[in-house]
């Protein structure tokens, strides 16, 4: 169906899009659909409709018989190369002849191809066009390339979670549901046979494709597509079944042993699957079973949903992604509601606008009170995760004029917005620390943390001072770093419980409110951190971590998600000042006990190594860990650690 939008204001974005302001005279306009767009150099703009937003509440496609003229905001992808869009104007498009033109250079080539794409952005708004193209991809899809096929799979399951495969009586064309609904039966094996076929996947598509197998068997856990779930994020969002509260639950990390006891193994009636019962199932003691049990059964509806959550965690680890299959059965566990103190199956909390059928876990006392996740957090595992590790330090010499790093200072690259003449980014955006307008052009500044808990941007060169960021009075800065990885953002710590993070990027110029926050720190083992530092190579995207005078160390996004178990305090490494990070290993320094202790977080392995002196700080790059003092310093190259003892 072709479209017409009349455009009567046009902007372009921060993040690439080029938006239109306009009324839809003709047609109906989708997601994924072509569009031309006049420009002044009197060639089109062609490129996809990347997002919408009308008059509610009904939610896109648009269809001018029913908005009107109601105003419609269109994100198009992309800019002109001259950003030179007429206004006023019209925009065209046409969405499902290009989609089924797409449809038929996939079925006549055999490949999913280019075309793929173009047809998926239909498959995802139309409903008509997603209803014609299923049957054709299902048939074609042992045709394929494992690649293929998996990436065929994947959007199958979305699509039948969002619906797919149901018309309620008002089938487009006479046949269409039985037709539609047969392909979908046929599915079922091909996409098992695609998962059973491919081998090491990442963590994510291995996810995705067990939960869309899951989705074509029938089974409501398939639905859990739609969450999302990445190894990288770190937190669930959970609702409560009784009081509707809703909380982001940190810490949804690889608990590296088992994280709660298992579900009871089911007692399921047999359905006509066989294939599940292909499934490897090389699982945790105890969670292996009933992930059997599931699989043996044929993956039937009423199967419980955290015994299917082992079966998942199982297809999981079959395909090499071993640390994200032990995350999911975190999944089988149990949350604390703060609000109404329920304690409730973690599997029934994903959405509050579906009761999911959740066996009955028992009484409260009967589960593991400390597996209990709650408003801070998973847990660590049961009986603890650290096991006794060797990291071989091989000594190297010290660089002639290193220089120790100084806790309180931290380099800073400010963002290029052309200086205090250009607009800000964002319309009505207001800069709320007036100053920083003129800083804001790409230089690098130094920001320096006092005694007096101030924090300023200062020259690097001179260390004048260009004015004060904030100041806590009366706690004096003890750390801080700047980081800028995925965001860049300045991590200021205080020698207690307050973190204050601050991106040279915020619009308005101030601190975050979502800095990891004191009672959620306390929750979490620390009572006096005293130093932060930032990392790579741990599996998350910008790791910061905090580290307590007691030893105890914990991982943090700088939005405040917790992202792994913390390290427990040692008694025998104590009086820390320093942690530093590198290679996927943590180090802090002990002063008075005179010792590093170095942690994987990976693996759990962690060691002590003694020195003759009482270190003050520390730096960690590559495989090169350098520590001192005052009186001199010495250098260790950390090879490959020989693993647990």
């Amino acid at each position: 169906m072709a479209f017409r939008l009349r455009v009567i204001a046009v902007e372009y974005d921060s993040f690439g899009e080029t938006l239109l302001t306009g009324v839809l005279e003709a047609g109906q306009i989708g997601a994924g659909d072509p569009i031309r767009v006049p420009t002044a150099s009197g060639n089109s703009f062609q490129s996809v409709v990347a997002s919408m937003e009308g008059p509610g509440p009904e939610p896109p496609p648009f269809r001018a018989e029913t908005v009107g003229d109601a105003t419609l905001i269109v994100g198009v992808a992309g800019t002109p190369p001259k950003k030179d869009v007429v206004v006023p104007c019209v925009a065209e498009g046409s969405a499902t002849p290009d989609a089924l033109e797409a449809l038929r250079e996939i079925v006549a080539t055999g490949r999913l191809g280019e075309a793929w794409k173009r047809l998926q952005g239909a498959m995802r708004h139309q409903g008509s066009v997603c209803s014609a193209a299923l049957p054709h991809l299902i048939r074609l899809a042992p045709s394929l390339t494992p690649d293929e096929q998996i990436d065929l799979w994947i959007e199958v399951g979305f699509q039948v979670v969002a619906g797919a495969g149901r018309f309620n009586g008002k089938e487009p064309v006479p046949g269409m549901q039985e037709t539609l609904t047969q392909a979908l039966r046929d599915a079922e094996p091909l996409a098992l046979q695609a998962f059973l076929d491919a081998e090491q996947l990442d963590p994510e598509m291995a996810s995705y494709l067990a939960l869309a197998c899951v989705a074509l068997a029938g089974h409501p856990l398939g639905d859990m597509l739609e969450e999302f779930l990445s190894p990288g994020e770190g937190y669930v969002t959970l609702w409560c079944t009784n009081c509707d509260a809703d909380y982001e639950v940190d810490g949804f990390c690889d608990p590296l042993r088992a994280p709660c006891d298992p579900p009871p193994v089911p007692s399921l009636t047999p359905r006509a699957r066989p294939e599940w019962a292909r499934i490897p199932i090389d699982l945790l003691p105890g969670f292996d079973a009933v992930a059997r049990a599931v699989a043996d059964a044929g993956l039937p509806a009423d199967a419980p949903m955290r015994a299917v959550w082992c079966l998942v965690a199982a297809m999981v680890a079959a395909k090499g992604a071993v640390p994200w299959a032990r995350t999911l059965l975190r999944l089988t566990g149990h949350f604390r509601c703060d609000g109404c103190q329920s304690v409730l199956p973690i599997a029934a909390l994903f959405s509050n606008w579906r009761k999911w059928p959740v066996e009955a876990s028992g009484p409260p006392q009967d589960i593991d009170h400390a597996a209990i996740a709650d408003k801070a957090g998973f847990k660590p595992a049961p009986g603890g995760t650290l096991v006794l590790g060797d990291f071989p330090l091989r000594p190297v010499a010290v660089p002639d004029g290193l220089r120790p790093p100084v806790a309180t200072e931290a380099l800073i690259v400010m963002p290029d917005h052309g200086g205090p003449n250009k607009a800000p980014r964002l319309s009505g955006a207001c800069l709320k620390v007036p100053w920083l307008a003129g800083l804001r052009h790409g230089r690098t500044l130094l920001a320096v943390g006092d005694a007096n808990g101030a924090v300023r941007l200062c020259d690097p060169s001179t260390r004048t001072p260009y004015g004060t960021l904030f100041e806590r009075p009366g706690r004096p800065v003890a750390g801080m770093i700047f980081t800028q990885t995925d965001s860049r953002d300045l991590v200021v710590v205080y020698g207690d419980l307050t973190v204050d993070v601050w991106s040279p990027d915020a619009v308005d110029g101030e601190r975050s409110t979502m800095a990891p926050p004191p009672d959620r720190l306390r929750a979490n083992g620390h009572t006096r951190i005293v130093a932060v530092c930032p990392s790579t190579g741990l599996g998350f995207r910008t790791p910061v971590l905090l580290a307590d005078g007691d030893g105890t160390v914990s991982m943090w996004a700088p939005f405040g998600v917790r992202l792994t178990d913390p390290l427990p305090p040692d008694p025998a490494h104590y009086d820390v000042v320093a942690v530093a990070a590198s290679a996927g290993l943590v180090v802090t320094a002990g002063r008075a006990s005179r010792n590093l202790r170095i942690w994987q977080p990976s693996s759990g392995k962690s060691s002590l190594v003694a020195l003759a002196f009482a270190p003050e700080w520390l730096t960690f790059t590559g495989a090169i860990l350098i520590t001192g003092n005052a009186d001199g310093a010495v250098g260790f190259s950390v090879g490959d650690e020989v693993g647990p003892r």
